[in-house]
């Protein structure tokens, strides 16, 4: 079954998050973001639901994901939004509302600098598709595909004709399963040290159009 995510998920959709960030590295991009000791950590993934259940919506939010079920729980999810819900400010100001410092936010901007280099750039209008991961014991299901579809059906009745999201260029499972759905590359970002602290060369932007929608 697929659903979109309640307050009661956020502990399955940081794990799962986490995951995405991850791809096939050692690392997850969530390691940059949120400080602590590598790994899906208990803090961390604890870090992470309270931003994902928090009262200031971000593009971290459960707001944003859907989810499938398999015996009744959370097997896989993912993230749909638009430009307006990715901003910045409102990131930052569900951090603050976790109990995040000054001093926490400027650490965070010293780590994240190989993450942001290769950020792929989503153009005006485009629904951006984040956070797809399956948890290890449900893959191979086909849940991916399903939730990719429905995420990109809720995007064409918002009125995106676009949508895209970024993915780690050395996951190729990944990157096949998304072309599976109508996703192609577009894009490639690269940088020397993403590659030394995730063994992978950068990012890429895949997009499907869906033509004749508006």
């Amino acid at each position: 079954m697929i659903r979109p995510a309640t307050m009661e998920d956020c502990e399955g959709l940081a794990r799962l998050c986490y995951l995405a960030g991850q791809g096939q590295s050692t690392r997850s991009i969530y390691d940059l973001l949120f400080d602590g000791p590598r790994g899906m950590t208990d803090e961390r993934t604890a870090a992470m639901a309270a931003v994902l259940g928090a009262r200031h919506v971000c593009w971290l939010h459960h707001a944003h994901f859907l989810v499938a079920e398999v015996d009744g729980r959370v097997a896989a999810a993912l993230s749909g939004l638009d430009r307006e819900q990715n901003r910045t400010r409102d990131f930052v100001a569900a951090l603050r509302e976790t109990g995040w410092t000054d001093g926490d936010l400027a650490a965070m901007q010293g780590r994240i600098g190989p993450v942001t280099s290769v950020e792929p750039r989503h153009p005006d209008g485009a629904w951006r598709i984040e956070n797809v991961a399956t948890f290890q014991e449900y893959r191979g299901r086909g849940l991916v595909g399903a939730l990719l579809e429905e995420i990109v059906a809720l995007g064409v009745e918002r009125g995106h004709r676009v949508a895209d999201l970024g993915c780690f260029i050395s996951n190729e499972p990944a990157i096949r399963a998304y072309e599976r759905v109508g996703f192609r590359v577009t894009e490639e970002f690269t940088d020397r040290d993403f590659e030394e602290i995730f063994g992978c060369p950068g990012m890429c932007r895949m997009t499907l159009e869906k033509k004749g929608q508006t």
